[in-house]
This record gives structure tokens, C-alpha cells and sequence, in this order.
């Protein structure tokens, strides 16, 4: 990844992105789990108290895992094929047991796990806020409007383009921040759009973007989970 300079205000960064409180860790997002070693250099880190920072670890190491078991129809950690989410099914007895016991199988044959929404959606809104800090300097504190959990595969055709193609922009992003940085390196392009961001490939992409009186964050994790959160600015 580019190493870019935050230069927006300074206050922006000056408290948890998360919860608004004072700030005494970096958070890395995308978290550690949803990457492969040799991890990529200048991983994105954004300020956050060490209550956010650490509370959020069991539910991303859930969601790291159900994502790969998803992918491989097992919770064997033999079967599964990202060596770090083997390690852990296979090292920790409590989330192999509890993946065995979300595993189920259809009446065609084919492997499902049962899925903890509200850990899901909390591990999203986390990553999506975490993105919209780092490249767009706007700490999101309240709910979002709008969050959308579903897979590439499940998407039609026409809902797959509409999602990768980055809309026009708009409203340009905060002065000086990542995302503004980034659209004046695009600016020889016919439409002024701003980028995926690709933090690993085939693991970890993601997308922000600043529409009137919206924030809008896409990713994709292991180009499998492909999630859309927004929000309504003032």
C-alpha cells in the first residue's frame, strides 16, 4: 500500500474513532486476521482507546473464521486453507467446538454455518468506521443509516457492476486527507472517482466514498463477504 500523510485538522484525529473517548492505542484495519503474513507494508493504523481496540479481537477472529470455513465447507482446521485461521481452529478448543456445532448440512448436500448477526454487523461497522477515519478524516460515532452484509456470490450481475464500479464524486472529501490525496493522483481520468483500495490482494479491498449528505464505505473480505455501510452527514 502507498504510504500517504494524513494533513487534514488535527482534531480529527485526537479521539477514538470509535467511541469518541480519549485515545491511547493505533488500531490496525483491516485487523491482522483478516490478512496473510508477510502482511503489507504501512498497514492502515487509526486512533482508539484500548477498551474499542481490544473488546472488538474475539468478534474479528470469529468473523476471520467463519468466512474461511464458509469457503472451505468445513471447520476442520485441515481443511482450511489460510494457514493462520487453521492455527487458531486448531490450537483453540472453544472456537473449533463452536464452529462445529454452527456447521449444518442441507438437504442438497452442501455445508452451511448458522451466523451471529449482531457479531457480524458490530466486526463491519467497526472496519467501515475505521476506513472512513483513515482516508476520509470523518470519525462516524452514531449508527449507520444503512449496513448491507452479503456475499459476491449471491449478488446478480447488474448488483455486482453497480458495487465495484466507484460512483462520480460529488463532494470532494476533507481537505487534506488520504482520500482527496488520492483523487488528485487519479485526476488525469475522464471521471473523477475515487479508488478501491487494495490492502492485500484476494484478501482485503475497500472503497470510500462522499456523496452530498452520505458516507458510504464498501469491502471485500477473502473476495468472498462483500459489505456496504452508510452514513447520513449534516
Amino acid at each position: 500500500m502507498k504510504n500517504r500523510y494524513n494533513y487534514s485538522d488535527e482534531r480529527l484525529g485526537n479521539s477514538c474513532i470509535y467511541c469518541g473517548g480519549p485515545t491511547q492505542t493505533k488500531d490496525h484495519i483491516p485487523p491482522k486476521a483478516f490478512l496473510d503474513r508477510p502482511l503489507p507494508d504501512n498497514l492502515p493504523k487509526v486512533p482508539a482507546c484500548e477498551k474499542c481496540n481490544n473488546d472488538a479481537a474475539p468478534d474479528e477472529q470469529y468473523v476471520a473464521c467463519l468466512i474461511e470455513c464458509a469457503l472451505t465447507g468445513s471447520s476442520n482446521w485441515e481443511d482450511i486453507n489460510r494457514d493462520n485461521i487453521a492455527l487458531t481452529l486448531k490450537r483453540d478448543r472453544h472456537i473449533r467446538s463452536h464452529f462445529e456445532s454452527a456447521q449444518q448440512t442441507l438437504l442438497d448436500g452442501s455445508t452451511c454455518f448458522y451466523v451471529e448477526n449482531s457479531r457480524m454487523r458490530n466486526v463491519i461497522l467497526k472496519l467501515a468506521r475505521g476506513h472512513a477515519a483513515y482516508e476520509l478524516a470523518s470519525p462516524l460515532l452514531e449508527d449507520a443509516e444503512r449496513v448491507v452484509i452479503t456475499t459476491l456470490f449471491e449478488m446478480s450481475k447488474q448488483e455486482r457492476t453497480t458495487f465495484e464500479t466507484p460512483p462520480p464524486i460529488s463532494l470532494l472529501p476533507e481537505v487534506g486527507s488520504r482520500a482527496i490525496q488520492l483523487l488528485i493522483e487519479r485526476a488525469s481520468s475522464q471521471t473523477l472517482t475515487q479508488a478501491w483500495v487494495v490492502v492485500q490482494p484476494n484478501n482485503y479491498r475497500y472503497l470510500t466514498v462522499v456523496d452530498h449528505n452520505r458516507i458510504t464505505v464498501r469491502l471485500v473480505i477473502q473476495e468472498y463477504l462483500a459489505c456496504e455501510a452508510t452514513w447520513q452527514t449534516t
